[in-house]
């Protein structure tokens, strides 16, 4: 698990052929990209509610979902 900032050039050819999991930081083209496929697929996997505080009548949980995609930058996928 990574945060988006791991995904650069320099860090991708370092970590070689590692997989990670990682939420693409919006100034790549190809998030836009699996984002479109995700909405037009629509078929999510169901993760849950995450939060440890209660939801409330004003603040209900957030219910989470994730898609896994494929991109491909810097001529690797």
């Amino acid at each position: 698990m990574a945060d988006a900032a791991l995904v650069t050039e320099d860090n991708l050819a370092a970590l070689g052929n590692t997989l990670f999991i990682s939420r693409l930081s919006a100034t790549y083209t190809e998030g836009e990209r699996v984002i479109q496929e995700a909405v037009a697929r629509d078929c999510w996997e169901d993760i849950g509610i995450l939060a440890t505080t209660k939801a409330t009548k004003h603040r209900p949980a957030t219910f989470y979902k994730a898609y896994e995609g494929e991109v491909a930058l810097y001529d690797k996928t």
